[in-house]
């Protein structure tokens, strides 16, 4: 199986978007999907504390995570 990294929001969301179907033609791989879900909640969590702090220190958002929530 080969390993993808999503580079950006976009590559996320068609990541889980692509599990949902792989579960709806193979319900086996819901605890997979489930995971992943789980590990997307929780880098999309960290975009909102990235943003969420730029914004709290009223500075433009920048660096790897703007990079990869703009991408």
């Amino acid at each position: 199986m080969k390993t993808v990294k999503a580079k950006n929001m976009a590559e996320l969301r068609e990541g889980v978007l692509q599990m949902f179907a792989d579960v709806q033609d193979d319900p086996k791989r819901c605890l997979q999907a489930h995971e992943i879900g789980n590990l997307a909640g929780k880098v999309v969590g960290m975009c909102k504390i990235h943003l969420e702090r730029a914004a709290l220190n009223k500075v433009k958002s920048d660096g790897d995570w703007d990079r990869f929530i703009a991408g």
